[in-house]
């Protein structure tokens, strides 16, 4: 009973000190960071697609790295997919009209979101193209 309530104990223990490592980082960073820089826009423009591309680098890439045994720990799989992560967030920003897709503002003069259908025609195909995959994969494994 009492290593139970220890382990217990222990476990709250360590997430309140989790928490407050984040409390401490965030106000260390906020008292830190106090001017901008000029790579602070670059990188919150690139924080969307990061965010929406992760995965897909992740799983590919842990996929092919648990064959290797160097490549399979952690830390490795860590620095390879960020660092791939970020290369294709920034190449993303840099697109051009594919920014749009992104959550991103598409550059001056670009055809997207255009003025048709109140610029819901970039949404409407994709809606289309995702009834299509589904509809075909659908027919594909009954």
């Amino acid at each position: 009973s009492s290593g139970i309530n220890a382990e217990y104990g222990g476990g709250i223990c360590r997430g309140y000190g989790q928490w407050l490592l984040i409390a401490g980082s965030t106000s260390l960073a906020r008292r830190t960071f106090t001017e901008p820089r000029d790579w602070h826009p670059r990188l919150r423009e690139m924080a969307l697609p990061f965010y929406l591309i992760h995965q897909w680098v992740v799983n590919p890439v842990t996929a092919g790295a648990l064959w290797v045994p160097y490549l399979r720990t952690f830390p490795v799989v860590l620095i390879i997919t960020t660092t791939l992560a970020i290369a294709l967030a920034y190449l993303i920003t840099k697109s051009g009209p594919l920014r749009y897709f992104f959550g991103l503002p598409p550059p001056k003069g670009s055809c997207l979101p255009g003025r048709q259908l109140r610029g819901f025609v970039p949404v409407i195909i994709l809606s289309g193209i995702q009834l299509v995959i589904l509809a075909v994969t659908n027919a594909i494994w009954r």
